[in-house]
């Protein structure tokens, strides 16, 4: 089962600095960020693989 986490934020924008701060310590950029997420929506394979990947990481199983 994957460990999902709570987090508070006093602003909004605060919210954008955490990702922005998580994607660079694992050397992605907002950019790149963006383009996935905009492949997500066009590509079934990719929704999939990532699902797979996912399930596999929460040892959830599909």
């Amino acid at each position: 089962m994957c460990d999902v986490r709570r987090y508070t934020f006093d602003e909004v924008g605060d919210i954008q600095l955490e990702l922005d701060a998580r994607l660079a310590g694992n050397g992605i950029s907002s950019e790149q960020y963006r383009a996935f997420k905009d492949d997500l929506i066009d590509s079934p394979e990719l929704r999939e693989s990532v699902a797979v990947e996912l399930a596999a990481y929460c040892d959830t199983g599909p």
